[in-house]
């Protein structure tokens, strides 16, 4: 509010003091006048125009750059399929206590769930990609003693039976969980993805590897590779992983994930009474959408671009008006001159190319001396950028176009006016 009010009390005393200091021979003098102070206004009139598109210009290169990041962003795969799916939280009362009673209940909602109409997949995840916790474990390649030479600290996920299809995560090569696994024997048998194959087992066989987890009373088998997926956000990449069977070490707090024909949001409702049926002090929360868990990942990404498009609308907005205002109180200073030319013979297109002319002129200044501007704040933004340079080529050759564009159309109707001139009215009036 302060900046607002002095910048028109500023720019509103400038042509009150410039009008203070007239001259009054030169005033009397209309010649003087016209060729002396209006030539003095007029250049003024024309530098803050230039200056208005300088401005339009940084900010517009600054909103096409945060606009392909975003697009770029926006675009990359996460290695699962997000449509239809919806997440919530399940955290049953402290009286489950064991886990024979935790999947036993899991085990009950999970069939109840699947009995819905339109529902295709469900399973239990500890916590779902792009959640708000990552969880690691040590594990050592070289038998049971974790030292510090052999171990090394790897991400992981419980996860229940059908995890994978109903996320859409690809599987290279083994089996999937079954509903017996992680509930006894001599080893536990885990699923690792392709990042964690390509760092500790380059060229080798992977099914049937074996290797010691940090509090694993077992040792770890691998029973299946899968795709990579993206967890930390879309400009994260994907980590190495593995996934133990959910009901080796079962949770009283857990995330159900499922897949479902129809819009799954609809189906919170009930997915909450068949919850309490089986336990009346069950806590379901957090009913989210997949796409809504990605779509929050890039919530300040998103911010980044509407400011920057908000302001950069907003300058060329202003830029406009600048030069349709320069033009038109040129066209009305000229009118004399725009009589003389049509008088001697001058075509329409001849004075509408005049106006334009002067137009594009100041236009191609600014955005020139923008875009020298642009450049080395651009390298500002390279924190927020993805995937794109600060000297995108795109971005620096749209962005003049744009400029041009903008100065041709606003000059376009002062121009056309130019042309409705006639000789004889403007003569006779400056008589």
């Amino acid at each position: 509010m302060a900046l607002a009010v002095t910048t028109g009390i500023v720019f509103g005393l400038l042509p009150v003091l410039q009008a203070s200091r007239t001259d009054l021979r030169s005033v009397l003098n209309e010649d003087s006048a016209r060729t002396g102070a209006s030539g003095r206004a007029r250049q003024i009139r024309s530098g803050l125009v230039v200056v208005e598109i300088v401005l339009a210009t940084v900010l517009a290169v600054g909103a096409g750059l945060a606009a392909r990041s975003f697009v770029t962003l926006v675009n990359v795969s996460t290695g699962f399929e997000t449509e239809r799916v919806l997440t919530f939280s399940l955290t049953l009362p402290p009286r489950y206590d064991n886990g024979e009673r935790i999947t036993a209940y899991h085990d009950q909602l999970l069939d109840r769930i699947a009995g819905l109409p339109g529902m295709q997949n469900a399973a239990l995840v500890s916590d779902p990609p792009f959640g708000t916790e990552d969880r690691f474990q040590w594990i050592s390649l070289h038998g049971d003693a974790l030292t510090d030479e052999d171990r090394s600290l790897v991400e992981h996920r419980r996860v229940g039976p059908g995890y994978f299809r109903t996320m859409g995560i690809d599987f290279f090569s083994g089996r999937d969980f079954r509903p017996e696994d992680g509930r006894g024997g001599d080893e536990v048998p885990v699923i690792v993805n392709e990042r964690m194959v390509a760092r500790y087992w380059p060229d080798q066989e992977v099914l049937g590897q074996r290797f010691q987890v940090g509090d694993f009373a077992a040792p770890a088998r691998v029973i299946g590779v899968v795709a990579g997926i993206l967890d930390d956000g879309l400009d994260s990449e994907a980590e190495p992983r593995f996934y133990e069977p959910f009901f080796h070490r079962p949770s009283r707090r857990t995330t159900v994930v499922l897949r479902a024909s129809v819009e799954p949001a609809a189906l919170a409702r009930v997915i909450r009474r068949e919850a309490e049926a089986l336990e009346g002090e069950v806590s379901v929360t957090r009913f989210r959408g997949m796409d809504d868990l990605v779509a929050a990942s890039v919530a300040d990404d998103r911010i980044v671009l509407t400011l920057a498009a908000v302001f950069s609308l907003l300058a060329l907005a202003l830029a406009a008006v600048g030069i349709y205002g320069v033009m038109s109180y040129a066209v009305g200073q000229r009118r004399r001159e725009m009589g003389i030319r049509s008088a001697l013979g001058a075509q329409r297109s001849d004075v509408m190319r005049l106006i334009l002319g002067q137009s594009v002129r100041l236009t191609v200044m600014g955005t020139v001396a923008g875009l020298a501007l642009a450049l080395p704040l651009a390298r500002l933004l390279s924190g927020f950028l993805f995937g794109v340079r600060p000297a995108d080529p795109l971005t620096f050759s749209v962005v003049p176009l744009v400029l041009v564009a903008v100065g041709f159309a606003s000059s376009y109707v002062p121009a056309t006016r130019a042309t409705w001139v006639s000789p004889v009215e403007a003569l006779r009036q400056e008589r």
